[in-house]
């Protein structure tokens, strides 16, 4: 930990003051960095034009490849994730492009880009997932993932047809097939839901009352505006049964992303004791404001 805020200290070039409406500057502030004719751009120019103009994406890449670099490996499979990356984008550009688009994104070649932006988000993409096994009973207790199976309809009568054939003993997926249920989000298939998926409220607080596997609902289901209907069975109440697949569906909400970067954010005491980029924190990213 001491080396990892040693680290971020001297990455963002911090001299800190102390106090909470505290200001920072860089030491030797006047040299010069770049001139042109008679005109100097100085290091406080510089350290100023950061904190003003790119302050919070500055620093939040900075701080995600200490996060990598301390909990994220770099593996085989992780390179391979980023070289497949690279190459759908690279077509997307166009090789004819390539080039200027390297050095237009201030890079002086392929292999820096690969190593410096791209490896560097394969390994942020897997931050999430890593939390989600750091801090799972905590994860399960709040989000409540299940396996669940869903018929979805807009008509009232379908749904209670729906209800009827599936506790029968019809599959549901055969049973959107064949009532010509809505499948936009749900076509019947095992999915791994949890409260963050977007089902309404009270369809959700139905669903985590069961407590056995395999259990349809013994009602239609429906939302609150009386729009959707939803028919629902129940296949795995318990997330330790199927905790890999719930990991990788969870790794992908919003929610838990911004949730497990700011859990090691926390971890590494991460600290911001200038007020300018406290403020601009604030308005941009207040979810990281963990001091």
């Amino acid at each position: 930990m001491k080396k990892l805020l040693c680290v971020c200290a001297a990455a963002l070039l911090f001299t800190v003051s102390g106090c909470s409406d505290a200001t920072t500057s860089v030491t030797d502030g006047s040299t010069a960095l770049i001139t042109v004719g008679n005109t100097k751009i100085t290091k406080e120019n510089v350290y100023t034009g950061l904190k003003t103009q790119g302050a919070v994406n500055s620093i939040i890449n900075m701080v995600t490849q200490i996060i990598c670099d301390n909990e994220i490996p770099l593996t085989d499979e992780i390179k391979a994730e980023a070289q497949s990356t690279m190459d759908s984008f690279k077509g997307y550009v166009g090789e004819e492009n390539w080039d200027a688009f390297i050095k237009g994104n201030g890079y002086a070649s392929e292999e820096d880009y690969f190593n410096q932006r791209v490896v560097l988000a394969a390994r942020a993409g897997h931050i999430t997932e890593k939390y989600l096994e750091e801090d799972w009973s905590n994860v399960i207790s709040v989000y409540k993932p299940r396996q669940v199976q869903i018929f979805t309809t807009d008509d009232e009568e379908t749904a209670n047809k729906a209800l009827e054939a599936i506790k029968g003993g019809k599959e549901v997926a055969e049973v959107v097939e064949e009532m010509g249920g809505i499948t936009e989000n749900y076509n019947g298939s095992t999915q791994t839901l949890s409260s963050e998926s977007g089902l309404p409220t009270n369809v959700w607080g139905n669903i985590t009352k069961v407590t056995e596997n395999n259990t349809v609902l013994d009602e239609v289901q429906y939302s609150l505006d009386l729009t959707t209907y939803y028919v629902v069975k129940v296949i795995a109440t318990n997330p330790e049964d199927f905790k890999e697949t719930a990991i990788k569906g969870l790794a992908s909400s919003t929610t838990l992303q911004n949730e497990g970067f700011a859990y090691y954010l926390k971890k590494y005491n991460f600290n911001i004791y200038d007020i300018d980029i406290y403020n601009a924190f604030k308005t941009q990213a207040p979810q990281y404001l963990v001091q």
